[in-house]
């Protein structure tokens, strides 16, 4: 059993059509996903509990560029992971139960400066000609 979380980026085929090319859109939205994804996996690494460290190592980020929307994975193969995300266990001082709804949340917030910087390559790459 895996815990799993996904982002996608809506509005790409607008941009698109703004660009008349997808390739332009493409790497910017790619860099931004593959951005928030390695940010969320390191925040649930920072906040998973550790006695073996197994949970804590286990945190991988996969982007999905060749698909239409473009995907960001976030995931631990650990089959305990959902037990202690779901579980309403208390937290101990080993780590953050939940871990990787706080890890989201986290990342979340600094989504705003990181919505400027893609806004500004877009824009960038749609006044080269």
């Amino acid at each position: 059993m895996t815990i799993r979380i996904k982002a996608k980026i809506t509005g790409d085929k607008e941009l698109e059509k703004k660009f008349n090319d997808r390739s332009r859109v493409k790497e910017p939205i790619a860099k931004y996903l593959d951005f928030f994804s390695r940010s969320v996996a390191n925040e649930a690494k920072e906040n998973s509990p550790v006695d073996t460290g197994f949970l804590q190592g286990s945190w991988a980020a996969e982007v999905q560029t060749n698909r239409n929307p473009m995907t960001a994975t976030v995931s631990s193969a650990i089959f305990y992971a959902p037990i202690l995300e779901f579980s309403g266990y208390t937290p101990r001082a080993s780590g953050v139960i939940p871990f990787l709804r706080p890890a989201v949340d986290t990342v979340l917030t600094k989504l705003n400066n990181m919505n400027k910087s893609l806004g500004k390559e877009i824009e960038k790459e749609y006044k080269k000609k």
